[in-house]
């Protein structure tokens, strides 16, 4: 008969087993997003630089989870994401990323997962300007690419581009530009509470951010959108 000590290590070697089996067969999702000037969607921790933190890093760690994967941050820039993507350094993007014309001809988007708005924002001495109409004759600040930088050209409005929201507000106290117009996300976090600017009127135009995806990646993406579909659901969304 099978000793007592031999059934017990056999027991403890089919549970590891069977946990290793589920550790290995997990999937990551790797994801890609610029965190320089990234708040509030993801940048460095101030109090652990080592680590980051963000609305779009908790989403996506909610997500991955829902998807039955782990998620992992591939730091990229913002200007190359796209080409990143379809070299594969990462498997999708999550950046307040918009979904453009010109993007839909190299990617795929997930649904949507986030509606935003703009806010143009001045100094707050400043009375000149009191909507965007005003600023026909200005300079305003805004990131390249974006769906501010896309409604200022809609507009005629002489526009000077930013790598991030940090230089735009900065130019902005300084005088060196009359206007920033940038997401209400980003507005909130950078200028919201900075006494020397103020908002110009309410919020403006509506968008919504999407995970950018490889094209043919139909799997994968049919995996992102239930698990949008499932975070919303829950609340965790």
């Amino acid at each position: 008969m099978m000793s007592k000590l031999i059934r017990t290590l056999m027991a403890v070697a089919l549970t590891s087993s069977v946990f290793l089996g589920t550790a290995q067969s997990q999937q990551t999702l790797r994801w890609g997003a610029d965190p320089s000037g990234g708040a509030p969607y993801v940048y460095i921790d101030p109090a652990n630089p080592d680590s980051y933190i963000g609305y779009e890093k908790e989403m996506v760690e909610a997500l991955a989870a829902a998807m039955g994967r782990k998620a992992e941050f591939v730091p990229s820039d913002w200007e190359t994401l796209v080409s990143a993507l379809q070299r594969k350094s990462f498997d999708v993007i999550v950046n307040g990323l918009e979904p453009t014309g010109d993007r839909a001809q190299q990617i795929a988007f997930s649904n949507p997962y986030y509606i935003f708005q703009l806010q143009l924002t001045v100094r707050r001495d400043d009375d000149r300007i009191k909507t965007l109409a005003d600023c026909k004759a200005r300079t305003v600040g805004t990131l390249g690419n974006t769906a501010a930088s896309r409604q200022l050209e809609q507009e005629n409005i002489p526009y000077r581009s930013y790598q991030d929201p940090i230089g735009a507000y900065r130019d902005l106290e300084l005088k060196r530009i009359d206007a920033v117009v940038m997401d209400v996300p980003a507005e909130a976090f950078y200028a919201r509470k900075n006494g020397k600017l103020k908002p110009a009127g309410p919020p403006f135009f509506s968008g919504f951010y999407v995970i950018g995806l490889r094209k043919g990646d139909d799997a994968l993406k049919a995996e992102v959108d239930k698990g949008i579909e499932t975070i919303i659901a829950d609340g965790t969304l």
